[in-house]
C-alpha cells in the first residue's frame, strides 16, 4: 500500500485509510496465523514459553486491528470532497463493515476468553481440558472467516474505486 495511490498519511482521510488494510492483513491474518502454529513450531520447547509467546502475537494483533479499525473509522468520519470541504462517509454501511465488525467482536471474546482460561493460574486443569477443543476450533474458524471477509472487502473496494 505503501507505493499505491500516494502512500499513507494520517492528515489525508483518503490516504488514512490505506492503514486500514495493511494493519489488519498484517495482524489478523498473517500474525493470527503465526500465532496458531506456534504450537505446532514450537512443540518441543516449555509449555509457557509456548503459551507466552501464543498470547503475545495475539496480543500484537489485538493492537495491529484497533489501529486498522481507527483508519477506517476516521477516513469515513473525515473525508473531503472534491473541494476540499468535509464529506463524511456513512461507518457500517456494506456487509464486509457488519461481517467485519462481528468477527473483530469474536476475536475479543475469543483473546478474552483464552486469556481467562488458559493464562488464569487458578482454574482447574479439568476446565482447560474441556475448554481446548472450544478453543482451537473459534480460532481456526475466526481465521478462516476473517479472510474470507478480508476477500469481501478487496473486492468492494475494486468494485467502487473502478474507473
Amino acid at each position: 500500500m505503501g507505493g499505491y495511490e500516494n502512500g499513507f498519511s494520517w492528515h489525508d482521510p483518503d490516504r488514512q485509510f490505506h492503514y486500514h488494510p495493511t494493519f489488519m492483513a498484517m495482524g489478523i491474518i498473517f500474525l493470527q496465523g503465526e500465532a496458531i502454529i506456534v504450537y505446532r513450531v514450537f512443540r518441543h520447547e516449555k509449555k509457557r514459553f509456548t503459551k507466552l509467546l501464543h498470547l503475545t502475537i495475539h496480543s500484537i494483533v489485538l493492537v495491529f486491528m484497533l489501529v486498522g479499525l481507527k483508519a477506517v473509522w476516521d477516513s469515513h468520519d473525515f473525508h473531503l470532497d472534491e473541494k476540499g470541504q468535509p464529506d463524511p462517509l456513512p461507518n457500517l454501511y456494506s456487509i464486509h463493515s457488519w461481517l467485519g465488525i462481528i468477527m473483530v467482536t469474536g476475536y475479543v471474546l475469543q483473546f478474552t476468553g483464552g486469556l481467562v482460561t488458559f493464562f488464569y493460574p487458578g482454574l482447574s486443569m479439568d476446565l482447560r481440558k474441556f475448554f481446548l477443543p472450544f478453543h482451537q476450533l473459534f480460532g481456526v474458524l475466526i481465521f478462516v472467516s476473517v479472510t474470507a471477509v478480508a476477500l469481501m472487502g478487496i473486492s468492494e473496494y475494486a468494485a467502487w474505486h473502478h474507473k
